[in-house]
């Protein structure tokens, strides 16, 4: 006979937060980019996060229950829950802890700032983080038609965004070193402005006021990975760890 004994709300908590994860890195990099999985499927499983849709048609972003998708345009719009994506994460976001950081000359310095919110290297964080930036730099990809090039080669074609004093929100995750080849190690953030007329994926930035930084951390990932005869047949093996920052632009 088992016992069940009740968690504690700590416990609890930690219970409820689980990143869902569809696809991998590695994938990706190799050119999967069709997947079987609904961004109205992806929203009942967390109301923050990221990735990208069937084709790479762009950016994803997932703040407060709601899917927006940065094209190459730059101009966010709200996709049909019967769209899909190849690659995606999600958690249910309630911030743990809160921060105010001052002034930030780049992203780089922002990391930094932000390493010292979240002093684990080995767990996963999930930042919300709100504010105006003096620059931010964002990018999206032009969506792909098979046969598929590799990641690398995509991100060569990408459309740079350029913004001056633009508020908005900054959405992701920082994810430990040894996550790599599923998901990109330390920080992957994407943006969507407050009015949400610009959004993508964060290339720099700088700021002169204040941040408000809301983390959470999570020690739960759950992974979903595609059928398919692309997932299949890519060579998801070796060290891929150059061209994960030629594609994060590191």
């Amino acid at each position: 006979m088992f016992l069940t004994l009740p968690l504690g709300a700590k416990e609890t908590q930690r219970a409820e937060t689980v990143i869902f994860q569809y696809g991998t890195l590695e994938a990706l990099l190799e050119g999967v980019y069709d997947g079987d999985l609904r961004v109205g499927t992806l929203s009942e499983q967390g109301t923050l996060g990221l990735g990208t849709f069937n084709g790479l048609d762009g950016e994803m972003i997932v703040l407060d229950g709601e899917v927006w998708q940065v094209p190459v345009t730059g101009i966010p719009q709200q996709p049909s829950p019967q769209v899909r994506s190849p690659y995606a994460s999600v958690v249910p976001f309630k911030a743990q802890r809160t921060g105010i950081i001052g002034p930030q000359p780049s992203k780089d310095a922002l990391f930094r700032a932000l390493d010292g919110m979240a002093p684990n290297p080995n767990l996963f964080y999930a930042f919300r983080i709100q504010g105006t930036f003096a620059t931010l730099q964002a990018r999206s990809v032009p969506k792909q038609t098979p046969p598929y090039p590799r990641l690398t080669e995509v991100v060569k074609q990408q459309a740079v965004f350029e913004h001056s004093n633009i508020t908005g929100t900054l959405v992701g995750f920082r994810s430990p070193d040894y996550a790599k080849g599923l998901r990109a190690p330390g920080y992957h953030l994407h943006f969507l402005a407050d009015d949400r007329t610009a959004g993508g994926h964060l290339l720099d930035l700088s700021t002169t006021g204040e941040l408000a930084v809301e983390i959470l951390e999570v020690r739960d990932l759950r992974l979903h990975l595609p059928d398919s005869e692309a997932f299949a047949g890519a060579k998801l093996s070796g060290d891929k760890a150059a061209d994960v920052r030629a594609v994060e632009n590191e």
